[in-house]
Order: structure tokens, then sequence, then C-alpha cells
């Protein structure tokens, strides 16, 4: 059974030339898993100019591309799951900036 829960969130468009508005916000950790009732929320919205897709992979491997979509959210429930995006952020910050180490490298072909 899916439980609502209200978090407080933190919002900041970004940008120049193009723009994103990003939101995020948790009320974790509470000392478990989603059962517990920690939630973690990550939004990034097209706040203009921006150019962007988005692709989803199901659980079936089925891919779902969504060309300029308005806004991608991910919601997650558990410490664990707040704990893994943290790091997961700062690994994506550290590799878009070059400076990532102990990675694993490959190429992937972008379309637009």
């Amino acid at each position: 059974m899916k439980k609502t829960i209200s978090i407080k969130t933190t919002s900041q468009t970004i940008g120049g030339v193009s723009q994103l508005e990003v939101e995020a916000g948790t009320n974790g950790p509470k000392g478990g898993d989603s059962g517990s009732g920690s939630r973690t929320f990550v939004s990034i919205a097209d706040g203009g100019g921006t150019v962007w897709n988005v692709t989803v992979v199901d659980e079936d491997g089925n891919e779902n591309t969504f060309e300029s979509p308005t806004e991608i959210a991910i919601t997650l429930g558990g410490d664990s799951e707040l704990d893994t995006m943290i790091r997961a952020l700062e690994f994506a910050l550290t590799a878009l900036r070059g400076t990532a180490e102990e990675s694993t490298q490959k190429s992937r072909d972008t379309t637009l």
C-alpha cells in the first residue's frame, strides 16, 4: 500500500541562456527503510531554453525517451536510498567537473 508523506523541499532556478529549476528535499534519515517514513525528492524542470531528452529504462529493459520534458522527478523511500542518492549526485558532480577517480569509463552515444 502506498503512503503519502509530506516533506520540506528547497528550490532554485539556475542558468543563463538555458535555465533549470531544481528542487530537492528529504525528511531522512528516519532509522530504516521506506516503511519507517524516510522520503527523498529530487526534481529538475526546464525553466526555459533547455535542450534535453530523458530516457527511462523499465524493469524489462524497454527504453522510453521523452523529448524536451517539462520536468523529471525522483522520489526515494528509505535511509539507504537517501545516502545512495547523495553519493550518486556527488559522483556525477565530480565526473562533470572532470575530477572523478576510481571509476569505470565507457563511451555512450547520445542523440538530441
